[in-house]
């Protein structure tokens, strides 16, 4: 096995959080765990799957549906090369983070003050 990087303590962590999820979900109401039983059960399982597939060596052959391919792979548009990307000013990203911060107060005084059902779509 190779040494552990980021994404296989994280892959690690989610497991675990799914075992919790689990025995926490075991002291619900009998009506009321079936919900929480199985998806705890679902996300450990595809958590320990995707562990194994960027982990374990030799595994990742067995496991060809978890490839990336199609609509998922993340690749950036081909530039071309007398066309460089400029950074923003200084003003300009400022206030972009000012923009961002507003519409996050706003919609943490719309969920405090109002139902949840307004803010949400808006923010959608």
């Amino acid at each position: 096995m190779k040494r552990l990087k980021g994404n296989g303590w994280f892959t690690l962590a989610l497991a675990l959080m799914a075992v919790v999820f689990f025995l926490v979900g075991l002291n619900y109401n009998p009506r009321a765990r079936a919900i929480p039983l199985v998806l705890a059960v679902l996300l450990f399982f595809l958590s320990i799957l995707v562990f194994l597939a960027e982990n374990v060596p030799g595994t990742a052959k067995h496991l060809r549906f978890m490839e990336e391919r199609g609509f998922f792979i993340n690749q950036a548009p081909k530039r071309e090369e007398n066309e460089s990307k400029e950074p923003l000013p200084p003003q300009r990203e400022g206030f972009r983070l000012l923009r961002l911060l507003l519409w996050l107060t706003g919609f943490l005084l719309l969920l405090r003050y109002i139902s949840y059902l307004v803010p949400v779509p808006l923010w959608l």
